[in-house]
């Protein structure tokens, strides 16, 4: 059994950290918890090539062919 609980910025929605709790029982019972904190760097748009980043690309139905 696993039990994931991801925290997120409410203004981004980008992940603040993680919290993993799991429990494994082969025979005997193992606990196991891990935390993760993020961290977050961003490239300024205008360094990135051209086309990578195209907001309005994402919004917009992608044709069925």
């Amino acid at each position: 059994v696993q039990v994931d609980i991801l925290y997120l910025d409410p203004a981004t929605y980008l992940p603040w950290g993680l919290l993993q709790t799991s429990v494994i029982s082969y025979g005997t019972t193992e606990e196991s918890t891990v935390r993760a904190d993020f961290t977050h760097q961003f490239i300024p748009v205008a360094e990135l090539p051209v086309g990578v980043f195209d907001p309005q690309s994402a919004t917009e139905p992608t044709p069925v062919r």
